[in-house]
């Protein structure tokens, strides 16, 4: 346990997830938001903490950092296209509306899938380089 706190000193990440959103679901608008919003946060609480010596104490360390960050970036690629594909499907609704009021909301759908289908080889290249960081980070140790 922290001193500080209440909190267990160690989290089982997978643990956590299961609980709040479980892979076979249940899927609600709240539960999708809440998990984009939780890597947001997890990727600003990393970006503080690896500025720490006690949070980045050995390379092995980074390497596994970069390796879960290497996995993250490669599921981008599928949930990327995924949005793609549910915009292109909104474009079809006529109930869809862009609340600028100067285009039809069916444009705007069909620029948003253009812009998601052109960072699909951003995060390709991205997972790529992530893997190769990752991969050389795992050679790095340090002597006792």
């Amino acid at each position: 346990m922290n001193p500080h706190d209440d909190r267990p000193a160690s989290v089982d990440a997978y643990e956590v997830v299961e609980a709040y959103w479980p892979y076979d679901g249940p899927y609600g608008p709240e539960q999708t938001v809440v998990a984009a919003v939780m890597v947001e946060r997890l990727v600003r609480y990393l970006n503080n903490a690896t500025q720490k010596r006690t949070a980045l104490p050995y390379p092995a360390t980074a390497g596994s950092v970069l390796a879960s960050l290497h996995a993250a970036v490669f599921g981008l690629q599928q949930l990327v296209g995924q949005l793609a594909r549910f915009a292109e499907v909104q474009a079809g609704d006529p109930s869809l509306y862009d609340d600028r009021g100067d285009r039809p909301g069916s444009e705007t759908a069909l620029a948003l899938v253009v812009e998601l289908e052109d960072i699909g080889p951003a995060v390709v290249e991205l997972a790529q380089r992530l893997g190769r960081a990752a991969g050389l980070a795992d050679h790095l140790g340090n002597r006792e």
